[in-house]
């Protein structure tokens, strides 16, 4: 029964790597066809989010052509909205399955990160990407995305997020939800220096008593 199991679980982790493996190579020359590029991506994040963190040695190398395929300018700096938010969502999944370590070298997390803001930036004109964009953030907060950006002496760029969630976010949304993911982006949990903490807290603070002062 046990060996039975074992199998089952090794014959479904060989067809993930054969799939990432797929995927990737045809995405390291993505096609032209912006519909063929959203499955093709749809089809990799499904995939990635059946892998745990801690993988194994076959499936690092399956993850290798997705990897490599994704901080490609095609991909990185596509101008596609929709395109955006998937590349955003997979290297989300990438960094959550290589936690606590990054993914990529410290250059590319910052474009990476500054990539997140984009797309977010675009989603506060559309809701077509309000539930994918709602997963984004909770694997951003579970692996510590706060931490890293303050890591990477990035600063100004968690005030701009701060800025832009607070910008973004509607009465309407779901509340629970909206405080859960807003505390776990808490730079106080980053342990950061009170001069930041301040800067944040003001700043905040003041884009928070605008959004208020707005929707009354």
């Amino acid at each position: 029964m046990a060996a039975s199991a074992s199998s089952t679980l090794d014959s479904s982790q060989k067809e993930i790597e054969d799939e990432l493996k797929d995927c990737g190579i045809r995405l390291i020359i993505p096609p032209p066809s912006t519909e063929e590029l959203l499955n093709l991506l749809d089809k990799v994040e499904s995939q990635l989010i059946k892998v745990g963190q801690a993988p194994s040695d076959s499936m690092k190398d399956a993850l290798r052509p997705v990897m490599r395929a994704m901080v490609g300018s095609e991909l990185l700096k596509n101008a596609d909205v929709d395109v955006k938010f998937s590349v955003v969502s997979c290297l989300c999944e990438l960094s959550r399955i290589t936690a606590p370590q990054q993914p990529y070298d410290d250059g590319l997390m910052k474009e990476i990160f500054q990539l997140i803001v984009r797309a977010f930036e675009d989603l506060s004109h559309s809701a077509r990407h309000y539930y994918k964009a709602v997963h984004v953030l909770e694997t951003v907060a579970d692996v510590k995305a706060c931490v890293m950006l303050l890591d990477l002496e990035c600063d100004a760029l968690v005030i701009e997020i701060f800025q832009l969630f607070l910008r973004i976010i509607r009465w309407k949304h779901n509340g629970p939800k909206k405080v859960f993911i807003i505390s776990r982006w808490d730079p106080k949990k980053a342990q950061t220096s009170f001069e930041f903490q301040g800067q944040v807290k003001y700043r905040a603070r003041s884009h928070y008593r605008a959004r208020v002062q707005i929707e009354l």
